[in-house]
């Protein structure tokens, strides 16, 4: 986080100037930058240096914080740029795209850290640590985790998610703040490239609906209830929280096409290792956006109900019938480690080639950039 502090804050008297000394080591230890305002210099006779000549001791240390910033130190792998304005008095708002608090809200912020808030806590973890290892953030990553600038946690699927985020983050602005949700998009097809176009062609609406509502509501159609409710939640223009919804269908939809062979060489009886061989075959003639979207639990039998055929519009028309009878089940195949594939092995079925090969490096920054800019 960024905090510019108000000159006014090196004004307060004793108890409160010993917070502001102490937010100062708070922000050293977890380094988070904090600027002043007006820009701190040491030739002027202003509230800051007088504030500074009164801590003599510790002048140098807490000077470098306002000369350098980050931690003390010049930084260029600085990446965060989530600024917090803080001023002496009480009056905050944390409606601003730069929220305005005082100081005791600030050190909340900065003792609370950034939850990252995710469906399944073991598999997504690993999924984003992948991520950020092919997007070269994982060092930045680990960093932030180690000095508890970032902490992980689930709550066990998209609707105990959304009863958490109404009933307790989205009331508590200090909480909303500081969150980030992620999340499978379930999309049956691609839902990320509408554009303004196409949301002034959605139906339905209130009249002189902004742009911006329509294109919520067209992605929205695209995805199933629980989904469209949550980002729903997450873009409401009051209340907005950071969200990364997976442009492809799931966590899954990102197991490179070789590991499917890999996995398939693994199993032990050989009906169950010719089935799913030829299901990975049929699944690698798919063209890219039905591959992204298919559904690798349960195949098409898992949507062949109405909805699901609705949400695909004419994604797989095109796709033989022999196509798909071989991927009908998907790859839910006994004894197929498709669901944790991401988690550390010492037999790992793919290497970080194949995720280059499959054109995941562009989603990967988007998604590690969406935690990190936060912190």
């Amino acid at each position: 986080m960024i905090f510019e502090l108000d000159d006014s804050l090196f004004e307060l008297q004793g108890r409160d100037a010993t917070r502001l000394k102490v937010f100062f080591y708070e922000c050293l230890e977890r380094q988070h930058r904090i600027t002043v305002n007006p820009p701190y210099s040491d030739t002027r006779d202003d509230p800051v240096n007088r504030w500074l000549d009164a801590h003599e001791g510790e002048r140098d240390e807490l000077e470098d914080v306002l000369v350098f910033g980050f931690g003390g130190v010049e930084d260029p792998d600085e990446i965060s740029t989530f600024e917090v304005y803080v001023r002496a008095n009480l009056d905050e708002d944390w409606s601003a795209s730069k929220p305005v608090v005082n100081l005791e809200s600030a050190r909340r912020l900065v003792e609370a850290g950034l939850l990252v808030l995710m469906e399944d806590w073991d598999d997504d973890v690993w999924f984003v640590r992948t991520q950020a290892r092919l997007a070269g953030k994982l060092t930045q990553l680990e960093q932030s985790e180690d000095k508890c600038q970032i902490r992980f946690d689930s709550f066990g699927g998209k609707d105990q998610i959304l009863k958490r985020l109404r009933e307790v983050i989205v009331p508590e602005p200090s909480l909303r703040c500081r969150t980030v949700v992620i999340f499978d998009s379930d999309a049956r097809r691609p839902w990320n490239q509408l554009n303004p176009a196409d949301a002034r062609a959605q139906p339905g609406g209130a009249p002189f609906e902004s742009d911006a509502s329509r294109l919520l509501r067209a992605r929205q159609a695209l995805m199933p209830p629980g989904n469209a409710r949550l980002l729903k939640v997450c873009e409401d223009d009051q209340a907005p929280l950071a969200h990364y919804p997976l442009t492809r269908r799931t966590i899954e939809s990102y197991v490179p096409v070789q590991a499917l062979f890999t996995s398939a060489e693994r199993l032990h009886r050989r009906p169950q290792r010719q089935a799913m061989k030829a299901a990975a075959e049929a699944f690698k003639g798919l063209n890219p956006a039905q591959r992204e979207h298919f559904n690798m639990k349960e195949g098409f039998n898992g949507d062949a109900g109405a909805d699901a055929c609705r949400w695909a519009g004419g994604l797989y028309d095109g796709v033989s019938e022999d196509t798909k009878s071989k991927l009908a089940r998907g790859f839910n195949f006994a004894g197929s480690p498709l669901g944790g594939s991401f988690k550390p092995t010492e037999r790992p079925l793919f290497t970080d080639g194949h995720l280059h090969r499959d054109g995941q490096e562009t989603e990967a920054k988007r998604l590690v950039m969406c935690i990190l800019e936060m912190v």
